[in-house]
């Protein structure tokens, strides 16, 4: 499989800044030395709780998140986001959905504008199509073509995501970063726009960035999948051998925390809170909540190595697997 997105230790800090003359005082390690790829035709999903860093990783991804450090290569291009001219032509290969759907499109535009615009501004079409390419986007997204004269106020928060969905999909990219585009939705509307997901990308061979925090969603549509936890990834495999048996006890407890239908079964919560993202625990990150955790685990961070190099399999734990064993 050939690879379309690659991302070399990728670092994204917020600097913190106090005292009289708002020195910087301090960083956020929002994004800490993370490497992720994605193949043509791939769904990739990130997953963890809120304040991992994972929608700022897709935000830097995009160059929308100004980086401290790394590498991004797109179709074996290196990405310079300082050349604008260069990025407005990768904008056509390389798009993004966003969580929200009151908030990501504009009250005062129109349908036909919104889905347009992007259109107009890459040359895909002039004024006197235009209405017909987004009819065409309207009618790929399950959506009425006479949509298009309406306000987004008049639409549901499923439908607001398929127009999302439609403008993206608009200038044919090959990529598209899909952060958290189902959590604000109610769970049938989920599985309607995630078959929709299947669907465009099986016919338009896209491929999916999907940020989320829902291992259940993820389960569902992924091929691999990255596990971070307070900036940095904590595992990795692809879908089928992470859910077989996951090595790092904080995946453990996302795949604990799934509800089933099982009345005898009852999901775990984890206990504790993140750590501070200045003020990060000595060893490794998630010794603080982890149930197995050892003298070595507070002392000794853990590196990302493998644990099955057949499978491709990654993990950052002293002792991966041998608490589930």
């Amino acid at each position: 499989m050939k690879t379309l997105l690659k991302a070399n230790n990728i670092r994204t800090y917020f600097e913190v800044r106090g005292g009289f003359f708002q020195k910087v005082q301090n960083h956020v390690k929002a994004v800490d030395d993370v490497s992720i790829e994605v193949g043509t035709g791939e769904i990739v999903s990130i997953v963890g709780e809120s304040g991992c860093g994972k929608s700022t990783l897709g935000l830097s991804l995009m160059g929308l998140q100004p980086m401290n450090g790394g590498e991004i290569y797109f179709d074996n291009h290196k990405l310079d986001f300082k050349n604008k001219s260069a990025i407005k032509s990768m904008r056509r290969d390389f798009q993004i959905i966003f969580q929200d759907p009151y908030a990501s499109l504009n009250p005062r535009l129109t349908i036909f504008e919104l889905l347009a615009e992007p259109l107009l501004l890459h040359n895909i079409c002039n004024k006197d199509n235009a209405k017909e390419h987004v009819r065409e986007l309207l009618l790929k997204v399950d959506l009425q073509p006479e949509m298009m004269e309406r306000f987004p106020h008049s639409f549901s928060g499923g439908q607001r995501q398929r127009i999302a969905i439609a403008r993206a999909l608009g200038i044919k990219p090959k990529l598209i970063i899909c952060d958290e585009i189902v959590s604000a939705l109610d769970v049938s509307v989920q599985a309607q726009i995630l078959e929709l997901l299947l669907k465009l990308k099986k016919e338009m061979n896209l491929s999916l960035l999907f940020i989320s925090h829902d291992l259940a969603v993820v389960r569902a549509i992924s091929d691999r999948v990255y596990v971070m936890y307070l900036g940095k990834v904590v595992e990795h495999a692809n879908s089928e051998t992470l859910f077989k048996g996951v090595k790092h006890p904080y995946t453990e407890a996302l795949l604990n925390s799934i509800p089933t239908l099982d009345r005898s079964i009852k999901p775990s919560i984890l206990e504790g809170e993140v750590p501070s993202p200045i003020n990060r625990p000595k060893g490794c990150n998630f010794s603080t909540r982890c149930p197995y955790v050892v003298s070595k685990c507070k002392d000794e961070e853990p590196k990302l190595e493998s644990v099955n190099s057949e499978e491709r399999h990654i993990t950052s734990c002293h002792y991966p697997g041998k608490f589930n064993s």
